[in-house]
């Protein structure tokens, strides 16, 4: 090539390089432009302050001027009872019971500061009822019935607002049944022969009501077994009991209203008597104390007295010099009198238990009637021989010997 070419090539390549440099210094300067601007954009984007909860609240944060009770604002140092007509009613205490009755409750609660009126609610199965509406911190509840528990509830309230409500109060009427108060037994009221019939002197306190009736039971025993078949409980004002002379039993009553029943009386033990003053026959119950029938009866005997016995037999005598009286001797070993003699001077009594207390006791009888029984005495049987040993068992030991066992006899007989 010739000396002129080769400087123009060298011409186009230097001018091809600045051009190139150039253009990345251009490049440089709008990367640069752009970065500015973004630093520049960047301070716009504001940061979103944090909300606490108590922005939230029902007091408002501290204000700028000065706190002022009645501004309708409940601000922070404000209280329902330093600041009630900005804040909310304080609650009253519990509700409290002055008295009860059958019917009613008296009920009272401390006032509420700012209150202006008061509301007590009343629990009605499954929700709140209104009692009372009105000023007072007092009211009486009527129409409630006995023996029953109430709820009851109250908050003070003022215009356009309601406090919170109390605790919770439950209060109860008194049980409305008649109360048994020592003055409640039963009485017989009439008696013959064949019948006792008795009533119940009912208590001082009915209770909530009159009363309506009264219950008997009747029993053998003070201790066991009321109202069991052949006695059952029986309704009215009295009731009457059939059977023969001389029967001992015992009758507890209660007495009732619409409310309810009491608690059983003590028991009174009740005889049927076996004859009845006027009557013309004398009994042993009436030989003091009815004259009249007794007239002529025979005097109380002597007691029988021991003639001789054995083990198993006794003979028993008493004084029978009047022929015109008959004596029934009986007996007693196991707390039941039985009749062994009647007539003679004597009785020869077999069949007793070796070295057992057999007790007698002798009473007269005449057209007129019988008298009371004579002392009671007392006679013990001889010892006798024991009864068998029992259960005996012969055992082998060896060709020589021989084990028997046996075990004590039932008794011994006193030997």
């Amino acid at each position: 090539l010739s000396e002129a070419s080769v400087k123009r090539k060298k011409d186009t390549n230097e001018g091809r390089m600045m051009t190139t440099k150039q253009t990345i210094r251009w490049e440089y300067v709008a990367v640069v432009l752009v970065m500015v601007g973004l630093c520049t954009a960047i301070p716009s984007i504001k940061k979103v302050p944090h909300i606490t909860s108590t922005s939230m609240v029902s007091k408002r944060a501290a204000p700028q001027h000065s706190v002022i009770c009645g501004d309708g604002w409940c601000d922070v140092g404000e209280t329902c009872t330093s600041c009630p007509s900005d804040c909310q009613l304080c609650s009253p205490s519990s509700v409290n019971l002055t008295s009860s009755e059958y019917f009613s409750l008296s009920l009272l609660w401390s006032p509420v500061a700012g209150a202006s009126f008061y509301i007590l609610q009343i629990m009605q199965e499954y929700d709140w009822g209104l009692v009372y509406n009105g000023t007072n911190t007092s009211f009486d509840v009527v129409g409630l019935l006995p023996g029953t528990s109430y709820t009851f509830r109250v908050s003070g309230a003022a215009e356009g607002k309601v406090g919170a409500f109390s605790d919770i109060s439950s209060f109860s009427t008194p049980s409305g049944v008649p109360k048994n108060d020592g003055n409640q037994q039963p009485e017989v009221f009439y008696t013959d022969t064949t019948v006792a019939c008795i009533a119940s002197a009912g208590p001082i306190d009915f209770g909530a009501g009159p009363l309506t009736y009264s219950l008997f039971e009747v029993s053998y025993s003070p201790d066991c077994c009321w109202g069991e078949p052949p006695f059952n409980a029986s309704t009215g004002n009295g009731v009457c009991y059939y059977g023969s002379a001389g029967t001992v039993f015992f009758v507890r009553s209660a007495v009732g209203n619409i409310w309810g029943v009491n608690n059983w009386s003590d028991p009174l033990q009740v005889a049927i008597p076996t004859s009845v003053c006027g009557d013309g026959s004398c009994s042993p119950e009436e030989y003091e104390t009815c004259a009249d029938d007794c007239a002529g009866a025979p005097e109380i005997p002597q007691p029988p007295y021991l003639i001789y016995g054995g083990s198993k037999w006794q003979v028993i005598g008493w004084n029978n010099s009047n022929t015109d009286v008959t004596y029934r001797l009986q007996s007693n070993s196991s707390g039941v009198w039985i009749s062994v003699q009647m007539g003679d001077g004597q009785a020869e009594i077999d069949g007793l238990i070796p070295n057992t207390n057999y007790y007698y006791r002798l009473s007269a009888q005449n057209d007129v009637g019988v008298s009371p029984d004579s002392d009671i005495v007392v006679f013990t049987t001889d010892s006798d021989v024991p009864s068998p040993p029992r259960r005996v068992t012969l055992s082998i030991i060896d060709r020589t010997a021989l084990e028997v066992r046996w075990q004590v006899p039932y008794t011994d007989n006193g030997s």
